[in-house]
């Protein structure tokens, strides 16, 4: 019986390093193009989708989990350096965004489109 060499290593751990290496490749590379640093997440969870990795070392399921838990510490993140000083002083900016623009008539049109399906 073939030994194989990532028995003492848990599959979760492996998958995070897996996920962990990637992304933080991509961050660097979209960093030296002078991209957001978050599309690089993103196409880290693109690549990872659709390369099909041996499920002997790599547990799909837990990559879900995975991206549940990283979602949930980025929002953290983004609530804990929110001002809302900045939103006060760009209220009215927002208003007349909101109301002039398509977002209020896209929202509404949404909204009876729904209703009446």
């Amino acid at each position: 019986m073939p030994i194989n060499v990532f028995d003492g290593v848990d599959k979760s751990f492996l998958t995070l390093a897996v996920i962990i290496a990637l992304t933080g490749i991509l961050y660097r590379v979209m960093g030296k193009y002078n991209r957001p640093m978050v599309m690089g997440g993103l196409v880290a969870g693109f690549i990872l989708t659709n390369l099909h990795l041996p499920t002997t070392y790599i547990d799909i399921d837990s990559c879900s989990e995975i991206g549940s838990v990283g979602i949930v510490l980025f929002m953290m993140g983004l609530g804990a350096s929110f001002d809302l000083e900045i939103i006060n002083e760009r209220r009215a900016n927002m208003l007349v965004s909101l109301g002039g623009g398509c977002c209020l008539y896209s929202l509404v049109c949404g909204f009876l489109l729904l209703y009446f399906l």
